[in-house]
């Protein structure tokens, strides 16, 4: 029995990542991006209470 130190498959690009560019638009003030926990609005979305 021949024992192999390589491993089980050959070297193979298994994914490739693609991000598109993205456009930057409005952005909040630091002090405000500190409060709502996310420096662009399109990502603000609070918790309904």
């Amino acid at each position: 029995m021949v024992a192999h130190t390589t491993a089980f498959y050959p070297p193979l690009r298994l994914a490739q990542a693609y991000v598109p560019p993205q456009r930057y638009g409005r952005t909040y003030s630091p002090a405000e991006a500190l409060e709502k926990g996310t420096f662009f609005p399109e990502l603000y979305s609070p918790y309904p209470y």
